[in-house]
């Protein structure tokens, strides 16, 4: 599970990393894919930027950037959604999601998979 967060300019991670070894002679695949909510606490006309990275052992495999906004009154909500798919040498990987506010509309609070509403998964392929 992903946790809940409030965001801001400075890359948070999501929830804690997750660690696994590939033994010596092993060759697999990893498919890993993470989903969530990015929500909005703001006034009408509000908007908030957001990269949102899937990270393995320290470097981004996929990016994206999403905005949520609020064009009528009350909260606003968008889904997101990350994967990869790669081979993995032998030895220890650590796999985790992090997040950041690119812009907001001043004052916006922009909040991700609150209360823990995402999902980190992965799978070795062989």
């Amino acid at each position: 599970m992903l946790s809940g967060t409030s965001l801001n300019a400075t890359a948070q991670t999501l929830g804690t990393p997750f660690s696994f070894d590939v033994a010596a002679d092993a060759t697999p695949v990893l498919f890993a894919e993470a989903d969530g909510n990015l929500f909005l606490s703001a006034a009408a006309g509000a908007f908030g930027l957001v990269e949102i990275r899937l990270m393995l052992d320290g470097a981004a495999v996929q990016t994206i950037k999403t905005e949520v906004l609020n064009y009528g009154a009350g909260n606003m909500s968008a889904a997101w959604h990350l994967h990869t798919m790669r081979p993995l040498a032998p030895g220890t990987h650590t796999l985790y999601v992090d997040a950041k506010v690119l812009a907001s509309t001043a004052g916006a609070s922009v909040q991700i998979n609150s209360p823990n509403s995402g999902r980190l998964s992965m799978f070795l392929l062989r």
